[in-house]
């Protein structure tokens, strides 16, 4: 797991997985382990990050941790953030988006691909429409060579920006021939095979689930495994879904 910000500690969830500290548990001070890495790499956090050398054949997700530049990093961790994205390498060399922050991150996602020499992104999946989660949905299609645009199989609320923006990304997405998969809890998807299979298991939505109160239950969560190992990704999931 390789943070571009390592102010963003991910602790172990239990089960196998990583899930985000709470903003009372990371001190600004605080200086995990991820950076000691990075400095021993005698490339600095940024350099670290970027450095793919070693990584054929492993699972990694790096988390792009976008922060809003007219806030400054010293006055609080959370609440300068503009949306958040990671990039998920598999072992067989295949490439996943989850997520692409606010619109008027794109700079930052578009140049950090760039610099990781990613020009086809396999699947781009945005958890739910949001607009800090779908927000550069539609660029990224654009500019990459996407091959599959996944959505949660479930309908959530919308604001008119946000059912703008959703029209968009599934217009592009029809536009430059990109296979749509709409997935719900129970799905299985499959990515390599042999020694490189790697698994992806949709936890949430639940497509029978008629209680949509709180939009961010539409969510998509998933299990992602790879041989002994195995992470959490929960989009905006709830304490709801989370008990399901």
């Amino acid at each position: 797991l390789r943070l571009k910000l390592y102010e963003n500690i991910f602790q172990p969830d239990g089960h196998g997985g990583f899930l985000p500290r709470l903003p009372e548990q990371v001190p600004i001070s605080y200086l995990p382990k991820i950076k000691k890495e990075a400095q021993k790499s005698k490339k600095g956090s940024d350099g670290f990050f970027y450095d793919t050398a070693g990584e054929k054949g492993k699972l990694v997700f790096r988390f792009f941790g976008l922060r809003n530049p007219d806030v400054s990093r010293e006055v609080t961790l959370f609440p300068d953030f503009i949306g958040d994205a990671f990039l998920i390498s598999f072992p067989n060399g295949q490439t996943m988006l989850v997520d692409t922050g606010m619109p008027y991150a794109y700079s930052e996602i578009f140049d950090s691909l760039k610099k990781l020499n990613v020009r086809n992104i396999d699947f781009l999946m945005v958890t739910h429409s949001h607009v800090d989660h779908i927000g550069n949905a539609e660029k990224i299609l654009s500019d990459f060579s996407v091959s599959e645009l996944w959505l949660p199989d479930l309908d959530m609320v919308l604001s008119d920006e946000e059912e703008k923006m959703e029209k968009d990304v599934l217009l592009t997405a029809k536009q430059k021939g990109v296979h749509l998969r709409k997935v719900g809890r129970g799905d299985r998807i499959f990515v390599g095979e042999g020694e490189l299979f790697s698994e992806i298991l949709i936890l949430n939505p639940n497509r029978g689930d008629k209680d949509l109160t709180d939009p961010n239950g539409v969510s998509i969560a998933c299990k992602v495994t790879f041989q002994n190992g195995s992470a959490l990704l929960g989009g905006d999931i709830s304490e709801r879904e989370e008990k399901q």
